[in-house]
């Protein structure tokens, strides 16, 4: 073999190892690449350092009222003195006087009523709602407002609203410290939504009593 036949030969079997080699050194340039731009976190933009979010603070609670304070600073006390008023409440107008106005209430109902009681009472001191939305709102005559679960509110006698009136303020004053002036401003507040359902020429219609 001729030294230039030698060094030809020596030349092929050179190149299949130059090109391996060269491609070697692309893959890792590649990888080194690839390693120095990828992300540290899935969704992390390359080559930068994600910045600790920001959270907004919980905005301040409103202040309550000095009428809602009546029923207590504590949420669940408040809520507590509610429910029992509204309970209480209902439980009373069995009483001959007021029978009527829950007689035509079935088992569900009552409870419904009761708890409705207890929703317009919180209402009624100023306090947030326990349950959104009030039937007929605060505005109405919360303690005949038998319309609230679905059964007409009956048309009142000046003393049926009279003794409405008298047991609903009995049972809130068992259940919250109330000053003389604020019962005052309360009992006026409902006088004056009771005289939307108020007839002069009818008298007992809530009645049972002989």
């Amino acid at each position: 073999m001729k030294r230039t036949d030698g060094m030809q030969w020596r030349c092929n079997r050179a190149w299949p190892r130059v090109a391996l080699a060269t491609v070697w050194l692309l893959v890792v340039a590649c990888d080194r690449a690839v390693s120095r731009t990828a992300p540290n976190d899935v969704g992390a933009a390359p080559n930068t350092i994600e910045e600790p979010r920001m959270t907004a603070p919980a905005p301040e609670p409103e202040p309550l009222s000095a009428r809602c304070l009546l029923a207590g600073s504590d949420e669940l006390d408040r809520e507590d003195s509610f429910y029992w008023i509204g309970a209480s409440y209902s439980a009373d107008l069995r009483g001959c006087r007021t029978s009527v106005l829950v007689e035509a209430l079935d088992g569900p109902q009552r409870d419904q009523f009761s708890s409705y009681i207890g929703n317009y009472t919180s209402a009624l001191f100023d306090c947030p709602l326990l349950v959104t939305p009030l039937p007929g709102g605060v505005d109405v005559f919360g303690p005949g407002n038998s319309a609230a679960v679905g059964v007409p509110s009956p048309v009142l006698g000046p003393d049926d609203a009279a003794n409405l009136v008298d047991l609903y303020l009995d049972n809130v004053t068992d259940e919250l410290s109330v000053g003389s002036d604020e019962l005052a401003a309360i009992r006026a507040e409902l006088e004056q939504a009771a005289a939307a359902r108020i007839d002069a020429s009818l008298s007992g219609r809530l009645s049972t009593c002989p």
